[in-house]
């Protein structure tokens, strides 16, 4: 089992969609073991072909592509276009019928012999685009994605009609006539993404082969005791030392905003319930009925008795004792109606408050 592929560049084909679907080929043949002469990226009779497969059960010429837009259009239009920019396309399916029938007009100019109808397709390598209207695939050219791919490698030609599969050797042969390169082996697979070196600032050990066997010791598990020496302790101190230092600015910021909103609660109160200032007018009234302190018992006793009529008579005109400041209580003298006249003094008393004369005041003292 051999798997050769030729180009036109010694590097492979130029385009990445026609790279990937070359590596998926190989992939399928080698799983399945099949033997296949592929030529990639090259032209015949004016047609510039993208893969053409010859195994050793079918012979497969691939129109490659990879939109990622809808396409729509039939196989009798002369163009296919995008129909959400309205932009024109080639029509893929006069491409893989006009490629094919150059390779076969090709093969029978080599050998005089008509070789028959190769298989011709259409492949969407990212899949087809939803949203495309494309016209369904016949016995001329199938229309499909990778997904399809596996199936039209492995399915025999003469399965679905008297086709046979080219000769490997007529196709080697042209390509080599033909000046291409036959490409190595790692041009043939995906390449591995390669991991970058590791810097001299990293101090780490690099891997080893992995084709070497490891000798692998089971080793029994066990518990190793966890012994806290001094230095393990000052380490976990100084550790719970630098959260709670950490926690304590949090902890202030959290005091100091309760603060502020309890004085800002505080200061709203007060404003609300702040006092009412009372009018001048009042002040003035309150302060001229506190005025006569210090006037003679004769004003005192016509003020409390005006305040008694007032209160007396209900149909006084006098206007009411004003309430904005509290005025200080104002004794009524008590007058005294019919009293009874005073004892007579004692003997050497005077009259003027019973007070004792000098005779008295003298015997008194010589007692």
């Amino acid at each position: 089992m051999a798997i050769e592929v030729f180009c036109r560049y010694a590097t492979g084909a130029t385009n990445a969609a026609e790279r990937r679907v070359l590596w998926k080929v190989v992939e399928i043949l080698e799983r399945n073991r099949h033997s296949a002469v592929i030529v990639c990226d090259f032209f015949c009779g004016g047609q510039q072909i993208d893969l053409l497969v010859a195994s050793e059960t079918t012979t497969l010429v691939l129109q490659v592509k990879s939109y990622h837009h809808p396409a729509e259009g039939t196989a009798n239009s002369a163009f296919w276009r995008n129909p959400a920019t309205g932009e024109t396309l080639p029509n893929a399916y006069t491409q893989a019928t006009n490629q094919m029938l150059s390779l076969k007009d090709m093969v029978r100019a080599r050998t005089g012999v008509d070789p028959g109808f190769a298989r011709a397709v259409v492949l969407f390598e990212r899949g087809i685009p939803v949203g495309s209207s494309l016209p369904p695939s016949d016995f001329r050219v199938q229309i499909c994605d990778t997904e399809g791919l596996e199936a039209l490698l492995l399915t025999h030609t003469s399965e679905r009609s008297g086709r046979v599969p080219w000769d490997q050797e007529l196709i080697r042969s042209y390509a080599i006539e033909e000046g291409m390169a036959r490409l190595p082996e790692t041009a043939l697979r995906k390449p591995l993404i390669r991991e970058t070196a590791p810097s001299s600032s990293q101090n780490f050990a690099r891997p080893g082969p992995t084709d070497r066997p490891l000798n692998v010791v089971d080793v029994p598990a066990r518990v190793v005791p966890v012994v806290m020496t001094a230095r393990h302790v000052e380490q976990t101190v100084q550790t719970l030392s630098n959260t709670h230092a950490s926690a304590q600015p949090q902890r202030l910021r959290k005091r100091r905003w309760y603060a502020a909103a309890v004085v800002a609660i505080g200061l709203s109160l007060g404003w609300l319930y702040r006092p009412t200032p009372k009018p001048a007018s009042s002040i003035v009234s309150s302060a001229s009925t506190r005025a006569p302190l210090h006037g003679g018992a004769e004003s005192k006793r016509h003020r409390g008795h005006m305040q008694y009529a007032s209160r007396k008579s209900p149909g006084s005109s006098l206007p009411p004792e004003p309430t904005g400041i509290a005025a200080a209580p104002v004794q009524t003298p008590v007058t005294m109606q019919n009293a009874a006249p005073l004892p007579p003094c004692p003997a050497g008393i005077d009259r003027l408050g019973c007070t004792a004369s000098s005779e008295t005041l003298a015997r008194l003292s010589g007692q």
